[in-house]
């Protein structure tokens, strides 16, 4: 099978690209032909056998500069004749139009931005997951809680823009969201719910194996990810800040956040038990993950599926997170690891403070994270059951409606 990828862009920039590359990856190996057109030139490389286009517009939410990217993806998908087309963080309406009445057409969301006037779901002033339906409300909300842009006729732009993308996933092979808290959300926007499917992501760590490390003094606690005001980090120092137990803050990543969250740590008084070390090559990831005594998860937004819970249990280490999005669909409480109400401080330092005093039961909660991937979020176990739905895509692909 030949599949072609459309995406924003193929580096390892947060979970939608690092997933989509071990997509790739774990296709290749089983001997399929992969093709990806992005918005964005890559900077790094690619897996092998990989042809890779880029199309300006590709990914633009503008009436105009949309529809430029529409005859170029014509001409390329007529050039490479994949047998599919799946796409991915693009919300252009008229890329998905035009995708479906070429080939058989199937659509991964794993960001909230796909429903959201503004990108996260998230109400910026209150810091809190926003519930409102997507439409031009919103305009309103943006405005208290500064969570879209301040031009007005922008956002109606947008808005109206992302609604037909929504319109178009009724008319496409499938639909595929990584958690059951993601497809309510996908209904609530008027995507019928017989379009679309739950599938867990998958780690792409799991093939490596675990370093025998010895783990440091003091124990280190390990955050990965984009250093936003949504992920959370704010609410990890101040827990940190509290702890009674001596312990080392990782943070892996970087973000407009990184200076307002070292000044806070200054402020905490605790500068000097973290670092921030800024974004690595996802592979120098590993040996953090293989000696730190736990993964903290903080997100306070509808996080669908945060990647970095996956990493942490495929490398037996237990995870603590909040309880938002589609994280209590993988993190199991009191069996892989901890659920801490969202934003609640307390329990999360009384958390945290058991396992930095509880290597034993660390280990324990590890061991069960990682079976319960075993079990769940393998890549073989992704590639089985997306390469069913690739095959009924090609096989109904006759049936699927050609308007709307």
């Amino acid at each position: 099978m030949h599949i072609l990828h459309l995406t924003r862009s193929i580096d390892p920039l947060g979970g939608c690209e690092i997933y989509l590359k071990n997509l790739i990856s774990t296709f290749l190996s089983y001997g399929h032909r992969q093709s990806v057109i992005t918005a964005v030139k890559p900077a790094e490389s690619i897996p092998n056998d990989t042809t890779v286009h880029t199309i300006n517009y590709l990914a633009n939410l503008d009436y105009r500069e949309a529809r430029l990217a529409v005859n170029p993806l014509a001409a390329r998908v007529d050039e490479i004749k994949p047998d599919l087309i799946h796409i991915h963080d693009l919300n252009n309406p008229f890329i998905i139009e035009a995708a479906r009445q070429s080939k058989p057409t199937i659509k991964t969301t794993l960001n909230a931005d796909a429903y959201c006037g503004g990108i996260d779901k998230y109400l910026n002033r209150s810091e809190k997951e926003c519930c409102f339906k997507m439409g031009l409300g919103c305009i309103l909300v943006a405005y208290a809680e500064k969570c879209m842009s301040r031009h007005p006729r922008r956002n109606i732009e947008i808005i109206k823009l992302k609604k037909k993308s929504l319109e178009l996933m009724n008319h496409i092979a499938k639909v595929i969201v990584p958690s059951e808290s993601s497809k309510q959300i996908m209904i609530q926007n008027g995507v019928k719910s017989s379009q679309i499917a739950a599938i867990p992501l998958f780690a792409g760590f799991a093939h490596q194996p675990i370093l025998k490390v010895k783990e440091p003094s003091p124990p280190e606690i390990l955050f990965l990810g984009r250093l936003r005001r949504y992920k959370g980090v704010h609410f990890l120092l101040q827990a940190t800040a509290a702890l009674k137990q001596p312990y080392r803050l990782i943070v892996l990543g970087d973000g407009e956040e990184k200076s307002k969250l070292m000044a806070q740590a200054e402020k905490l008084g605790i500068r000097h038990c973290c670092r921030f070390l800024g974004n690595l090559p996802h592979d120098e990831v590993l040996p953090y993950l293989d000696r730190c005594r736990v993964v903290v998860v903080p997100s306070i937004y509808p996080d669908s599926f945060p990647t970095a819970g996956l990493e942490a249990m495929s490398r037996k280490k237990p995870v603590i997170g909040f309880d938002v999005g589609g994280i209590s669909g993988w993190l199991k409480d009191g069996l892989t690891g901890y659920l801490v109400p969202t934003q609640n401080v307390g329990i999360l330092t009384t958390n945290l403070d058991y396992l930095l005093a509880n290597h034993e039961q660390a280990c324990i909660l590890g061991e069960n994270g990682y079976r319960f991937f075993q079990d769940h979020f393998t890549a073989k176990r992704h590639y089985q059951t997306l390469l069913a739905l690739y095959d009924d895509a090609l096989t109904n692909s006759s049936k699927i409606s050609t308007g709307v």
